[in-house]
């Protein structure tokens, strides 16, 4: 399979994973009811599970403990930038419904964005145009919240979701460990969740000291994906 030919995969992958995600939330807000989203989700990452369990894939190779540090990285920022005081108390079902969502939106982006490249470019070698292409294709395929959040937030979630892309990708390469990216990206998301769930107030640092945080966030995540990366440069996937 020519190398063009594995990137058209992978963008028909992630155009085919983005429309069946809109399609189910735009269920969800027709039913008023966070369910088929949801759903559809926790069957994906079933789906990739099960995927990478037949073809005896190890994504863990790497245990290092020191590498989990790199976890923290994501908290660093993202507490600063949604820390909200506690001011209500959602219902049981919306919460539980919410942590699935995040669970297995986590789930699903670390394994085929990124776990899938074992399989889908094998014997390819690792470098940063690689990485930042697929990191490009991770954060497009967000674009579609246009039609569900105002412009401005949207292309701060696409700048995001590029240098997240290339600080997962490198950390993954580098370790082989998709725990890692995984945790990361659930921190990530999950401390906005956590706030947006139990608070309604604005936002403790303003909108120029998130945006200060938002801005270091990005580059920390480029510069550490782009180290990670150099790290394993032409080796083979």
């Amino acid at each position: 399979m020519s190398y063009k030919l594995k990137y058209f995969y992978y963008v028909l992958g992630a155009i085919l994973l983005v429309a069946v995600i809109v399609l189910t939330s735009l269920l969800d807000i027709i039913c008023s009811f966070q369910f088929f989203s949801v759903g559809a989700k926790i069957i994906i990452a079933v789906g990739l599970i099960v995927y990478f369990a037949q073809k005896r894939t190890s994504l863990v190779s790497d245990c290092n403990v020191k590498n989990y540090i790199f976890i923290l990285i994501p908290l660093l920022f993202a507490l600063p930038m949604y820390l909200k005081i506690f001011n209500r108390t959602p219902d049981a079902l919306t919460l539980t419904l919410s942590f699935l969502g995040l669970v297995s939106t986590v789930v699903v982006e670390e394994l085929f964005y990124r776990a899938i490249t074992i399989h889908l470019f094998r014997g390819e070698k690792i470098t940063l145009k690689f990485v930042i292409i697929l990191s490009a294709v991770f954060s497009l395929s967000h674009t579609v919240n246009f039609f569900f959040a105002e412009p401005v937030s949207v292309v701060l979630q696409l700048i995001v979701a590029f240098s997240l892309g290339v600080f997962t990708m490198g950390i993954f390469f580098k370790t082989r460990n998709i725990i890692i990216p995984l945790l990361a990206h659930f921190f990530l998301n999950g401390t906005a969740m956590l706030f947006e769930l139990f608070s309604t107030n604005v936002n403790l640092i303003g909108t120029v000291g998130y945006l200060i945080c938002m801005i270091l966030m990005v580059i920390s995540f480029i510069t550490v994906g782009i180290m990670q990366t150099k790290k394993v440069l032409n080796e083979e996937i």
